[in-house]
């Protein structure tokens, strides 16, 4: 789905034997990068909307007014609206609690179970 993103995930995990310690709390963001052919393709797409005109009739309004509330939109402080990165995931990991004793329930061989040899 997004290129590359097996490899860093991959890379995350070979590179995390390398932290000393345990993290409580982690942050992790997938951004996708558009590349320079993508940027410059987006705006020639959008140079050539401004040129062409909408025409008349219901087409013409409905068109008049999608490009109002995207101008609109771009106007009310997104930012982003321009920018090559588009976030594709944020990961948000933090310890809450560490207990430092375990009911025996918890670590008890489950009823049944048997051990193969």
């Amino acid at each position: 789905m997004f290129p590359g993103l097996a490899e860093a995930f991959a890379e995350l995990n070979s590179e995390h034997v390398n932290v000393d310690g345990t993290p409580i709390v982690s942050d992790i963001k997938v951004e996708g990068v558009k590349s320079r052919e993508e940027l410059a393709r987006e705006k020639q797409s959008a140079s050539e909307d401004d040129q062409s005109s909408g025409g008349g009739g219901l087409g013409g309004l409905f068109g008049g007014l999608a490009k109002k509330l995207a101008e609109k939109k771009a106007a009310g402080g997104d930012q982003q609206a321009d920018s090559p990165r588009t976030t594709v995931m944020t990961v948000h990991n933090e310890v809450l609690t560490i207990g430092t004793s375990v009911a025996p329930e918890e670590v008890a061989v489950p009823a049944g179970f048997r051990q193969k040899n």
